[in-house]
């Protein structure tokens, strides 16, 4: 395992950013960035071999704070979209800025994709891990509490990416953290993701209204477009899923262990394959059904669904229904979870 931290550059503010590059012994290389701690770049081998770029990036500093995409971005205090950018604890009420319309996404203006996170890499011999570190003040964007927040990513020899969420608060406040990379396993360039296949395991699905808000219920994907519990391609029923192709949460099934599996995502042509597990709730699928033509890192260019997105993370607005699963960290308590993506090829 090889892995180096660099200065990136600084943001119009004046905050140093790093870049950490790291390569693997089973052929993995990318790079991670202290701004958004954001994974920046991501290649893999294909079945022969054969590497490409598998994820959106940008090529600077400058384009990352001017293109607000998310790409490879983490995110929070709170992913996903809570109502009215309102909610309530312990009979207070709260309003956060809103900055998807009526509604609060993603954090909101200054997210956890828009700061400069302090960074540390630490090396063993099969693997390296990347400490990022925010202390959200009291306040920021609406929330209550002052939050202490670390991600860890972890490369391993066996082309393994973890990330690990922390965080301590000192009042009860909401948390759910997701990362928010774009994924094509054929390679930037190649085109968009509909022949790309899915497998979920996932059971339920989350309706959501026309402000993709989600509707508090709980409905099967049992003899809907939004079945993935056997692999089928994206394309497949893309196109009658309305408004414009999947941005949906689904309820990952539960199982013995708190880290399980809750998707499978595979391009036949190229043979890469992505296994994620986590230890969250739900995942929220997204097709890139909006995303623009930009030029990104390496003289490549995004895509309207070039790139699809598998975010795993509380419920969205779950904070204002009690019967989903609750994501209010208590003082004193110390918020833990875990995803993983392991990469192969066949």
């Amino acid at each position: 395992m090889k892995a180096e931290k660099k200065f990136f550059g600084k943001t119009k503010e004046g905050h140093p950013v790093d870049i950490i590059s790291f390569e693997s012994s089973g052929l993995m290389r990318g790079e991670l960035i202290s701004y958004g701690a954001a994974l920046k770049s991501l290649y893999l081998p294909d079945r022969a071999g054969v590497m490409d770029e598998v994820t959106y990036g940008f090529g600077s500093l400058a384009e990352y704070e001017e293109n607000r995409c998310y790409f490879g971005a983490s995110i929070g205090r709170v992913a996903n979209r809570i109502k009215g950018g309102k909610f309530f604890i312990d009979g207070t009420p709260y309003q956060l800025t809103l900055n998807a319309g009526e509604n609060h996404l993603h954090g909101g203006f200054k997210g956890f994709d828009r700061i400069a996170w302090d960074s540390e890499l630490f090396l063993q011999p099969n693997a390296a891990t990347v400490v990022f570190t925010y202390e959200s003040p009291d306040g920021e964007e609406g929330y209550p509490g002052n939050l202490r927040a670390s991600i860890a990513y972890t490369i391993t020899d066996d082309n393994e990416l973890s990330i690990i969420y922390k965080a301590e608060s000192d009042k009860l406040t909401p948390f759910s953290p997701t990362n928010h990379s774009f994924w094509n396993l054929a390679g930037v360039r190649s085109g968009t993701i509909l022949n790309h296949e899915l497998e979920l395991n996932c059971d339920f699905y989350l309706p959501a209204g026309d402000d993709k808000i989600t509707t508090g219920e709980i409905r099967s994907v049992k003899g809907t477009p939004m079945d993935f519990t056997l692999r089928k391609r994206i394309g497949q029923d893309i196109d009658v899923v309305k408004p414009d192709g999947y941005d949906n949460c689904y309820v990952v099934n539960p199982a013995e262990t708190d880290l399980r599996r809750a998707a499978i995502l595979y391009d036949p042509g190229s043979g890469r394959k992505m296994e994620v597990l986590t230890m969250a709730p739900g995942v929220q699928i997204f097709s890139g059904n909006t995303t623009l033509t930009l030029p990104i890192a390496n003289g490549l260019y995004s895509q309207r669904r070039g790139g699809f997105c598998i975010e795993t993370e509380f419920f969205p607005d779950a904070v204002n229904k009690t019967y989903f699963k609750s994501p209010l960290l208590n003082p004193g308590e110390v918020f833990h979870s875990t995803t993983i993506h392991r990469f192969s090829a066949d």
